[in-house]
């Protein structure tokens, strides 16, 4: 069984499909499933995969032209005679005319084919290009979903978020794997004895991540006396990174808050075991596998109720969810923790969550199975 991934080019800053493909080919080749990557975009760039060797072999093909019949077909021939070499084909984010090609090359060779949406089909989304994607999902791309031997979807709420804006029925639910550092067990014995409460969060810096929310938290939390730091990790729009940097000045919070750019994954697990709580308020997030790193190191977290693994945060009590936007209950939630401190059990059920849903050995005994089936 070969299974081929193919995706645009995505700057890997943005997270998203990137961290997914990086994480399910690499257990892939663990669990002995042949994968390889295909990147189609306009400058034959590959995504930075970190979990996969520098050795591996990555097809690739850039369009030359869309606007050159000749060049048009080439490119749709040398799609389709590397699709061909593959038993499953699966397709990450459909809008993207990679997808679109590649969908259509799927049907006209008859293969198996998987759809990983990655979120776009959230409100958030949708209302970009809104007409466009009603109109695409109106037509052909109605049958490219409904031909998909599964639709993926990383979490319940984010197939929720799919059958908002279609009738699919062959939808399927796989979590994206985390691979877990080996840290130590320090985390799991702490009890905040420091006066400060340590938070960190990691994401694309973009309004969508709520992070204006989060600097009045902690400006309105100080003020009353208490301890508190932030750390962000993650890169976006520099028009947005200075806006933000400009509102962390207009707080006094440069003592208190950091913004220290983008962090590689591998890189980045070493560093959230040193804090004391992972905080993210996006108003929509399919999934989120910043979150899921932060429970790998027993990081007890508080995310909005939009991000996508949030009621298994309720069920294995690993954190605390609060609704969107609700600034008095998130800052009743910071102070419990600032106030009661961080039992052992608050790291014991973040790693029991991350063990038996989002680890490798989780995951990889769904994986074969997620591969092999037919339709």
């Amino acid at each position: 069984m070969k299974v081929l991934h193919v995706l645009p080019y995505i700057d890997p800053r943005k997270g998203g499909p990137v961290s997914a493909v990086d994480s399910l080919v690499d257990l892939c080749v663990q669990k002995n499933i042949d994968s390889s990557i295909l990147v189609i975009n306009n400058t034959f760039q590959c995504c930075a995969f970190e979990n996969i060797p520098l050795n591996y072999e990555f097809e690739k093909i850039s369009f030359l032209s869309l606007f050159s019949p000749r060049r048009l077909i080439y490119t749709f021939l040398t799609i389709r005679n590397i699709l061909n070499k593959y038993d499953i084909i699966h397709v990450h984010v459909p809008f993207s005319l990679s997808a679109i090609i590649s969908c259509f090359i799927c049907l006209f060779l008859k293969k198996c084919y998987i759809i990983s949406p990655h979120g776009s089909f959230s409100s958030w989304a949708m209302s970009k290009k809104k007409l466009k994607k009603k109109f695409f999902m109106n037509t052909i791309g109605n049958v490219f979903f409904k031909k998909a031997i599964f639709v993926h979807s990383t979490s319940s709420y984010e197939k929720d978020q799919i059958l908002l804006n279609t009738k699919l029925n062959n939808i399927k639910i796989l979590h994206l794997p985390v691979k877990k550092y080996e840290h130590n067990n320090s985390i799991l014995t702490k009890k905040n004895k420091s006066d400060i409460l340590k938070l960190v969060t990691v994401c694309r810096l973009d309004p969508v991540k709520n992070i204006p929310l989060l600097f009045e938290v902690i400006y309105d939390l100080n003020q009353i006396g208490m301890n508190i730091s932030l750390d962000v990790y993650g890169a976006g729009d520099e028009t947005y990174y200075r806006s933000i940097a400009n509102l962390i000045r207009q707080y006094k919070l440069e003592n208190c808050i950091r913004l220290l750019g983008f962090l590689g994954r591998n890189d980045l697990e070493k560093e959230l075991s040193k804090y004391d709580l992972f905080i993210l308020l996006s108003t929509h997030e399919n999934y989120s596998m910043a979150t899921v790193e932060a429970l790998s190191v027993g990081l007890p977290v508080i995310t909005s109720s939009e991000v996508g693994i949030s009621s298994d945060i309720i069920e294995y009590n690993a954190g605390l969810v609060v609704p969107l936007c609700d600034i008095n209950l998130l800052k009743l939630a910071i102070r419990k923790f600032l106030q009661f401190g961080l039992s052992p059990q608050n790291g014991l059920n973040a790693l029991k969550l991350f063990n038996e849903r989002f680890s490798y050995s989780a995951v990889g005994s769904e994986i074969k199975l997620f591969y092999t089936v037919r339709h």
